[in-house]
């Protein structure tokens, strides 16, 4: 079987996750990656790259978030993923390219997902209830918010994607 078709089918089993609103969100710190995008972005749409300093804007944030760099040919590169995230995965992300890493699947999920944000230049949001890296089995709960980050304000092509992430369990 074709490794993509693999990849697909994994996807499919992975039914502990679905899309929500921005106002569905309820863990602290989802809430506090909403209100960060609604003041770096009032009109909803892609926020241009001068505006994001996460580490500056909400440093409580930094360990939840991961920087995805959109580059041609619809290839995703994690410029970094904090300590947060990559100890709830199980996975270093940072560095490497998304179609590289084996996320059970779930990198079938996000490749669409991410293709999406770029190209309608608005966020998404959504939640689930499982992890990886040995934690396949837990009933950890988490949400994340998927942010469109324009070149910048004269080019509103989107160059970057924010992720934010909030664990139930952090």
């Amino acid at each position: 079987m074709p490794d993509l078709v693999q990849k697909h089918l994994a996807a499919a089993r992975h039914e502990g996750y679905s899309f929500c609103s921005a106002e569905d969100l309820t863990l602290p710190a989802a809430v506090m990656w909403r209100d960060y995008w609604r003041a770096i972005a009032p009109d909803g749409r892609a926020a241009p790259r001068s505006a994001v300093d996460v580490i500056v804007d909400r440093p409580r944030l930094a360990p939840y978030c991961v920087w995805v760099e959109v580059q041609p040919g619809g290839r995703y590169f994690f410029k970094l993923a904090g300590d947060a995230v990559e100890g709830f995965l199980g996975l270093r992300l940072g560095g490497r390219y998304l179609d590289e890493i084996d996320m059970h699947g779930f990198e079938a999920v996000l490749e669409p997902l991410y293709a999406g944000v770029a190209a309608e230049r608005t966020p998404r949001f959504m939640r689930g209830a499982y992890g990886y890296g040995g934690r396949s089995d837990s009933d950890v709960g988490w949400e994340a918010s998927l942010f469109p980050i324009a070149r910048s304000v004269e080019d509103p092509t989107v160059g970057w994607i924010l992720v934010g992430m909030a664990y139930a369990d952090r």
